[in-house]
């Protein structure tokens, strides 16, 4: 069926039924195909018009498959897809059940208001269902796709099911309810919502999803808004100036909407202006609003707008007891939006929004409460988090619940209620900067964590702050900043708890990667060693004023919790990135003490060859041993394992009485370090060249050995702190230079033979500079280590015998004095300065043995030694050389 009207003058309607007192209109339209179209320049123009009074009854039905209602008009200024009006009793009925439906209405004059579907009932009742339905609403002007009229003076009652609503105009709304312009009444008016459902409006100054205003009194039961838990309702409000979500407006008293979304609701609002998601607001004292969301409900608020707020509840501060504007989440909860835009907005008595947090939630923007409005917020799981702060103005309340590794990343200071915080989850103060101060009334829970960050040269951390009372065992996570320049006794206030001091029961403690250490009640000591941060050069750690002993804190509060300087034995203590830096120094000492060589270690015995002489020596060696550096006031121990190889060829020459050898020398060396307290390694090698000149007086048996060498090390560490983080150093490039001078005299005291017992006193001075240099560690430690000299004199003997033949074999025993005169080195820990000394003195003691076999000119020599305990132990080191002379 086809209908087509048109009309220039006056009003025109494609269909037009009218129930009069006890009159009753049924009209069916059972074709695979009807249409009513409606055109005209009329002054108003409607599709179709039912109109029932006094217990007149109306009833249309489209049962159609497809069924289409088209109503355009370029010039007038009301148009109406379909109007519904009943009075007194009057029932219309209207029942889109095709498989396709249409409702399309046009209008293009500037001024002209276009209506999709118009409802308005004085006393009487409208019910419409739309099912499988598309619903277009264009204009110039005014467009309203569904309009309930008058809601405080009858009934109306929607249906919707699988229906699609697109509105556009310069104002648009997609559900508009309104009270009448003129009386209050009692009124109750119902919209529900099956299958999928999506609204979309488009305005060119405003556009609204659903928009309900209530400005005359409703002493009936209001608007009552309901969908089926499998349904999902899509409503996207896009407006150049204004876009609403969702807008319940109370103007008036006595007014009541409850809204209950059983199925999963999606809002999406595009502003250069102002948008709302959800927007609840009572301008007068007595009125009731609460909307309720039970399923998954998705919130999108975008566009360049000033004033975008994804849930804002506004009521009077000093509204009636029993006057209240609720809005509720209780399953998922997903609010994208920009970071610095409200998020939920709560303002007035009895305004309130609850998250329930009974699946993940996830808020992208801010909490603001003001007048004694109320947000409660629970975040429940790891998936759920909020981004943004939470300031109740001191006026609002906010209170938190955080539980099983959910996240709040608090942007910058904010100020809640109460705050109930367990089961791992986090807030994570600000990441910038400027120090976030959080505020709370009350703490609660146990098990929370508190991420921190702070600078402790500037003295400004983030800070929290407990107003009344507290409980529970909580957590600090404080961020470690080894690239900090910290001295070591520096002091930040983490906790602040004011009121009285019993009421303060919570204890806090710094977050261990592995473990969650308490920090002990006062003096006491911990049965395991402390969590520990770095900062800079040093390690600190959490506790009571009256925990700290590096540095006096004087506050009496024993609620008020510090991180300060770790104590170890009375001393602050390095982290191990800085004790890996200074023992890095100490061990390229240690590998410039193996080439502190006597002439012997490196040659052998020389004084075997005073007779028939070969031009040329080549020589090789190879060096082993170990160090142990013992802890002081600054490092802790560690050893060092070395090793490597050293080879050289020289010239002889006849100076009268004196036979000297004149050579070059190269060498390959490596070291490794294990610290004692804390895992990893330092690896170092070296490869060096060098020249030196021996004299050998054959008459008298006095000699002097002269060395130049220079060296080029590389090393890095790689270590495991005590957080269990792995720490790794570049490649520092390390220049050194020696020269030494040794001389002695060989004393036979008993002479065979066969054999010979001699005494050899010897001594030695050696001067070596090793070039500054820097270590960068890979969690920002600077370690820069300025050139060094050092000066060590060494002076003893080594007595053996002779045995000759052949062959010449000579064991001996040697003990030996050394001094380190200088051996100082200063280290800049991130411009903390800490100076390693190695000024001390020590013994060398040891064995040795050389073979010469004169015939093939080859000598073997093998010299074993160690040193007794000082500074820098020499546990054992094996020379073991050949010589060969051609």
């Amino acid at each position: 069926m086809n209908l087509i009207t048109s009309n220039k003058n006056g009003s025109i309607w494609g269909m037009f039924l009218n129930a009069g007192e006890n009159g009753k209109n049924i009209l069916e339209f059972n074709g695979d195909d009807n249409k009513i179209e409606t055109k005209g320049n009329a002054n108003n123009v409607y599709g179709i018009k039912l109109n029932s009074s006094t217990n007149g009854n109306n009833v249309l039905n489209f049962n159609g498959k497809e069924n289409k209602i088209e109503t355009t008009s370029s010039n007038a200024n009301y148009v109406y897809g379909i109007e519904l009006n009943s009075s007194t009793n009057g029932n219309n009925i209207l029942n889109f059940n095709g498989k396709e439906n249409k409702i399309e209405a046009i209008g293009d004059k500037n001024n002209a208001w276009v209506y999709g579907i118009k409802t308005s009932s004085t006393n009487g009742e409208n019910n419409i269902k739309l099912k499988n339905t598309n619903i277009t609403t264009n204009s110039n002007y005014v467009a309203r796709s569904i309009e309930i009229s008058d809601e405080n003076l009858g009934k109306n009652s929607f249906e919707i099911e699988n229906t699609n609503v697109n509105t556009v105009g310069n104002y648009s709304y997609g559900i508009n309810v309104e009270s009448s312009d003129k009386n209050n009444g009692s009124g109750e008016n119902t919209i529900s919502f099956k299958g999928d459902n999506t609204f979309n409006s488009t305005g060119g100054k405003s556009a609204w999803g659903f928009r309900i205003v209530k400005n005359k009194a409703n002493t009936g039961e209001g608007t009552k808004i309901t969908s089926d838990q499998d349904s999902t309702l899509n409503i996207v409000s896009k407006g150049n100036a204004v876009s609403h979500g969702i807008y319940l407006s109370h103007e008036e008293n006595n007014n009541k909407t409850n809204s209950t979304f059983d199925g999963k609701v999606n809002i999406n609002v595009l502003t250069n202006d102002q948008g709302y998601g959800v927007y609840h607001k009572h301008t007068k004292l007595n009125n009731s609003t609460n909307t309720v969301f039970n399923n998954d409900t998705f919130i999108s608020i975008n566009g360049n707008g000033n004033q975008k707020i994804a849930v804002y509840n506004a009521t009077l501060e000093n509204a009636s007891d029993d006057s209240k504007s609720i809005i509720s989440f209780n399953k998922k909860l997903a609010i994208n939006g920009a970071v610095s835009d409200p998020a939920l907005v709560s303002t007035g008595k009895n305004a309130e929004i609850n998250i329930a947090g009974n699946d993940d939630v996830n808020i992208l923007g801010n909490i603001f409460t003001s007048n004694k409005g109320k947000v409660t917020l629970n975040l429940l799981n790891k998936n759920s988090y909020l981004v943004g702060l939470a300031k109740n103005n001191g006026t609002g309340i906010i209170d938190m619940k955080l539980a099983n590794s959910s996240d709040w990343f608090m942007t910058t200071n904010s100020n809640i209620n109460d705050l109930d915080i367990s089961s791992g989850a986090k807030i994570q103060f600000s990441k910038t900067d400027i120090p976030a101060n959080l505020s709370i009334d009350n703490l609660k829970g146990n098990g929370g964590i508190f991420k921190m960050q702070g600078n402790v040269q500037t003295g400004e951390t983030d800070l929290l702050s407990i107003k009344t009372s507290s409980e529970g065992n909580h957590y600090i996570e404080f961020e470690k900043m080894a690239d900090s320049k910290s001295t070591g006794t520096e002091v930040l206030q983490l906790v602040e708890s004011l009121g009285k001091p019993e009421d303060h029961k919570a204890v806090f403690s710094l977050l261990n990667e592995d473990n969650h250490v308490a920090v002990p009640t006062d003096d006491k000591k911990p049965s395991r060693p402390k969590a520990v941060i770095e900062k800079g050069a040093y390690v600190y750690t959490l506790g009571r004023a009256t925990d700290s002993k590096i540095v006096s804190i004087n506050d009496a509060n024993v609620n008020n919790w510090y991180l300060f300087p770790y104590e170890d034995d009375g001393k602050g203590k390095l982290t191990p990135g800085a004790e890996s830096s200074l023992s890095f120094s100490n061990t390229i000492y240690q590998i410039n003490l193996l080439n502190t060589e006597t002439l012997v270690q490196r040659l052998g015995e020389i004084h075997f060859d005073k007779t028939n002489l070969k031009p040329h020596n080549v020589w090789i060696k190879h060096v082993n041993g170990k160090y142990t550096s013992f802890a002081n006031d600054t490092i802790g121990s560690f050893s060092t394992h070395y090793w490597g190889f050293k080879a050289g060829f020289d010239w002889l020459n006849l100076r009268n009485n004196w036979i000297n050898y004149n050579g070059i020398s190269v060498e390959n060396l490596n070291a490794s370090t294990y610290p004692k307290r804390f895992e990893g390694k330092t690896k170092i090698s070296g490869k060096g060249i060098g020249i030196y000149s021996t004299w050998l007086n054959k008459n008298n048996d006095i000699y002097i050995d002269l060395v130049g060498k220079m060296m080029w090390y590389k090393g890095k560490y790689d270590i495991v702190n005590y957080s269990n983080e792995n720490i790794k150093s570049n490649n520092a490039n390390i220049n050194s230079y020696l020269l030494s001078i040794e001389t002695g005299k060989r004393a036979y005291l008993l002479q065979k033979k066969e054999k010979a017992f001699y005494i050899q006193p010897e001594m030695q001075l050696i001067y070596q500079f090793v070039d500054d240099y820097t270590l960068h560690s890979s969690n920002g430690l600077k370690s820069m280590t300025k050139n060094s000299n050092s000066l060590i004199g060494r002076i003893g003997f080594r007595a053996g015998l002779d045995f000759y033949g052949d062959s010449v074999l000579s064991p001996y025993i040697k003990l030996m004095y050394n001094k380190e005169f200088l051996g100082s080195v200063l280290n800049d820990l991130n411009t903390a300065k800490i100076e390693m000394n190695n000024k001390d003195d020590w013994f060398n003691y040891g064995v040795g043995i050389s073979h010469e076999n004169k015939k093939k000119g080859r000598q073997i020599y093998l010299d074993v030694q160690r040193s007794n305990k000082h500074l820098i132990r020499q546990d054992w080191q094996v020379n073991l050389g050949l010589r060969y002379s051609f």
